[in-house]
């Protein structure tokens, strides 16, 4: 019974991860569906606290502000998406719920439909990724922002360009690294106990 238990929450934080990753993109979307000027006038409250602290002009004040926010965005987005990945990576299905249940209990016993998938004879084998969970994690936290630059060309004064999306793969890059860090003293913590 503890198996299920843990199996189902897995299965349960898998879906709250996608959905906070789901989450984070649609707030890279709202931002990046910002007109320009609704944009900038967000930007310069931070620009002009960061030139007021530090002495350095409201052009540069700007400048480090909106690409710490590419930076910031991204790297959460890669943490998110490499969790993802590693949930992925774990699981021992490519989908969950009923439609497992039902591809499952045709090829066994159709008296199993009504059983929690967790209950299931397990025959199916682990998912075999192409590359390693970090480095899908960052193309497709890259792949978003190269199509949120793209989406900014049809924005009212927006501009989309490759140095941003250069500059938001860095933050994919350092929230990709973050997450590694994390899961390993994670790893180390229940190794240790």
């Amino acid at each position: 019974m503890k198996n299920h238990n843990t199996s189902s929450r897995i299965i349960t934080n898998a879906g709250l991860h996608l959905f906070i990753t789901f989450a984070v993109m649609v707030v890279i979307f709202v931002h990046s569906a910002m007109p320009g000027d609704v944009s900038g006038a967000e930007s310069n409250l931070f620009a002009q606290m960061l030139a007021s602290l530090t002495g350095i002009s409201m052009e540069s004040a700007s400048f480090v502000v909106r690409k710490a926010a590419h930076i910031t965005e991204f790297a959460i987005l890669g943490i998110c998406l490499t969790v993802n990945m590693y949930d992925l990576k774990a699981s021992r299905r490519v989908a969950f719920g009923s439609a497992v249940q039902s591809i499952e209990a045709s090829e066994t016993d159709h008296n199993d439909i009504d059983k929690p998938v967790t209950e299931l004879n397990d025959t199916t084998k682990p998912i075999r990724l192409l590359l390693p969970p970090e480095v899908l994690a960052w193309i497709l936290t890259t792949a978003y922002a190269a199509t949120d630059e793209f989406h900014q060309l049809f924005v009212p004064d927006r501009s989309g360009n490759i140095r941003d999306v250069c500059i938001d793969a860095a933050g994919a890059a350092l929230g990709v690294i973050i997450s590694v860090i994390l899961f390993e003293k994670q790893v180390h913590k229940s190794n240790s106990l």
